[in-house]
């Protein structure tokens, strides 16, 4: 039982001493030869209907590689987590401000950012619902308009009888309780890395991945291949590097998509 001389013992963290001398290699300090960056055109408004999108602009500037939408998806377009109700790019409707309704893929993030702010959008913007008794009211517009209402989820868990457990218990003690909200927060510039292996066409993504396995999940499902062609390794995670040391490792060539 000699792993029990680990509990109440002082560790240092195993990936301390790169992050604080600057040579941790994050997502954003990878450089892949020949890679293409990419850039979200994200939507205009909280809500509506996209009646027309015009790429011509930014398909005609030099650099540009691509410029994709809905339609060029070849898998599933809906991903989401309890239920599958998320477009990341969306199809017709918008449901909320963070939308993306185009990517630009193109030789520099300069390039791809300019690319992006030269697509065009013709909506038939929507009231946006931004109150969660108003959404809840059965005249509410559905903002999945195949739904039935605007209940994202429903789950219902019953474990033991609580209320003979109370009668049971040898003291009961009655508070009133206040929780903050809590949120986590990444300071390193979030970003990933995605190329294609030239023999066996397995596509590897690497950077800001928290869990691996619901990307490969979602990325298998949304490109139409089966998981075992997706392949995710996560980059260091946790503060910048003050410097970037790309040149101790070797990547293959391929391309990579950075967020805007």
């Amino acid at each position: 039982m000699s792993h029990f001389n680990q509990l109440g013992a002082r560790h240092p963290r195993t990936d301390g001493q790169l992050k604080v001398t600057g040579k941790a290699v994050y997502g954003a300090d990878i450089c892949l030869p020949g890679m293409l960056y990419g850039a979200c055109r994200y939507t205009d408004i909280p809500a509506g209907r996209i009646k027309r999108i015009d790429i011509s602009q930014a398909q005609a500037i030099e650099g540009v590689e691509r410029v994709v939408l809905f339609d060029d998806i070849p898998g599933n377009p809906c991903v989401g987590f309890p239920i599958s109700d998320y477009y990341p790019l969306v199809k017709d409707e918008v449901f909320f401000s963070g939308d993306v309704v185009a990517l630009v893929a193109a030789a520099t993030a300069e390039i791809a950012a300019r690319a992006v702010d030269c697509i065009r959008i013709e909506y038939e913007p929507y009231t946006p619902i931004t109150d969660v008794a108003e959404a809840l009211k059965p005249e509410a517009r559905r903002i999945h308009p195949e739904r039935d209402d605007n209940i994202v989820a429903q789950h219902h868990t019953q474990k033991g009888d609580i209320r003979r457990g109370f009668l049971d218990a040898d003291h009961v003690i009655e508070r009133s309780y206040r929780v903050g909200f809590q949120e986590h927060a990444y300071i390193e510039p979030e970003c990933l890395l995605a190329w294609t292996d030239p023999l066996s066409g397995q596509l590897t993504l690497s950077g800001s991945v928290q869990n691996p396995h619901k990307v490969r999940n979602t990325v298998a499902g949304y490109l139409g291949v089966h998981q075992s062609q997706v392949v995710v390794q996560r980059a260091v995670m946790g503060a910048p590097s003050a410097e970037k040391m790309t040149s101790s490792i070797t990547w293959p060539v391929g391309w990579a998509c950075s967020p805007n």
